[in-house]
């Protein structure tokens, strides 16, 4: 069963072939290949070299391999699932071993942390809230209107909210569609 993201990473003969052959790769020489690649450093000839070596295939099939590697890469670094979303779809749907979709798993959440500054998440620690309600006066007849102050409280910095009524329903709605997305 493909799941949609699966679906979005064109499949070819080709592809299918580099998927086969990284089951001769060992656990170590796939981790090292995956993290050349995350660093973006350059294959050199004696890097060849040495995979066809150890590897026992040509340079040919070890480039494919490689090329493999990438480009699978390429397409999960543009995904955002559940990790253990993502690691069960490349065991199901890219017949991927498992100790190396789990290696590729950690590069791939690093990889996400760093494209999207995950490391300063200002996360929420606590809310605090008040009404306030402002009385009419001799000075003005108007009526009392209530308004809530919201104050978010993050790792980071924290975040007040003064909400009338309608604003509070409207947030109120909004937090509970989520939490129904949420229960599905």
């Amino acid at each position: 069963m493909a799941t949609s993201w699966s679906n979005s990473v064109p499949r070819s003969k080709k592809l299918d072939e580099g998927i086969h052959m990284l089951k001769s790769v060992s656990l170590e020489i796939f981790q090292w290949i995956l993290g050349k690649i995350q660093t973006k450093e350059i294959f050199t000839d004696n890097d060849i070299e040495n995979l066809m070596k150890k590897l026992k295939l040509s340079e040919l099939k070890v480039k494919h391999i490689i090329e493999t590697v990438s480009y699978l890469h390429k397409h999960l670094s543009k995904i955002i699932l559940k990790p253990a979303e993502l690691e069960k779809a490349l065991i199901e749907d890219f017949n991927i071993e498992e100790d190396k979709a789990h290696s590729w798993i950690k590069i791939w959440t690093e990889d996400i942390s760093q494209n999207f500054n995950l490391g300063n998440i200002n996360e929420l620690q606590s809310i605090t809230w008040e009404l306030n309600l402002e009385a009419a006066s001799n000075l003005s007849r108007k009526k009392a209107l209530p308004t809530a102050s919201i104050q978010l409280n993050g790792t980071i910095d924290n975040t007040v909210l003064h909400l009338n009524e309608e604003e509070l329903v409207h947030l109120y709605n909004t937090l509970e569609n989520i939490q129904a997305k949420l229960d599905m």
